[in-house]
């Protein structure tokens, strides 16, 4: 029942829409590094590990704005 009435609280629509901008802008700043990384030659290991857990922060934000609710 509380849960039910945390549920109905929130504005599911603001907050996929958030997580929508949140996944974008990871996987843009992770692709960016990726570049930057090949272009000025920064410790490979570092800047490939910070890009990849920054795309993966954005696709999973992205996966939950983008996912259906089950109704």
């Amino acid at each position: 029942m509380l849960l039910e009435k945390i549920e109905k609280s929130i504005n599911l629509k603001a907050l996929k829409e958030d997580f929508r901008k949140i996944g974008v802008n990871f996987i843009t700043a992770g692709v960016v590094g990726v570049f930057i990384n090949h272009y000025v030659g920064i410790d490979f290991w570092t800047m490939s590990l910070t890009s990849a857990s920054l795309t993966t922060i954005g696709a999973i934000s992205l996966y939950l704005g983008l996912r259906k609710n089950k109704q």
